[in-house]
């Protein structure tokens, strides 16, 4: 259900955007993906009417089934500042610290802890002395949902 106001539009990418009222981005499907059970690529896309986003998967009569499709749709982005990247760092060794200065209310699917990919993230950002972007990522229906950090300028 989209927001009052909100709307769905086609990314240049063929994924989908949910825009609300004001222009803002709430959030983006990426571009849709599906897979034949022998792993084979299927063409698919998304098409919209009104309200509703459908992924038409193309199928035919020589696939393998079961054929496999779950857009991934990204509905966060954090932005952390040199000071928090500092911060982070001085604290992930301690974890109840840690969870006490990290900016997000659900951290990484594991209530609150750091995963190697955020330690990793942490530790160069610090010594390339640049802030760290978190997209998160929720997959709907097969509940993946995951952050994949960026260091940034």
């Amino acid at each position: 259900m989209l927001p009052a106001g909100g709307s769905l539009a086609l990314g240049d990418d063929g994924g989908a955007i949910i825009v609300l009222a004001d222009g803002t981005q709430l959030g983006r499907f990426d571009a849709p993906w599906a897979y034949q059970a022998d792993g084979t690529a299927v063409d698919t896309s998304f098409e919209i009417s009104g309200t509703t986003l459908t992924q038409v998967v193309r199928h035919d009569a020589g696939m393998a089934y079961p054929v496999i499709a779950d857009p991934s749709y990204k509905t966060t982005t954090f932005y952390w500042s040199r000071a928090t990247v500092e911060n982070m760092f001085a604290r992930k060794g301690n974890v109840g610290q840690f969870c006490r200065v990290v900016p997000t209310s659900y951290l990484v699917g594991v209530g609150c802890g750091i995963t190697p990919a955020l330690d990793q993230a942490i530790t160069q950002a610090h010594y390339q002395r640049k802030r760290i972007k978190a997209v998160f990522y929720n997959c709907a229906a097969n509940y993946c949902n995951y952050y994949k950090f960026f260091v940034i300028a």
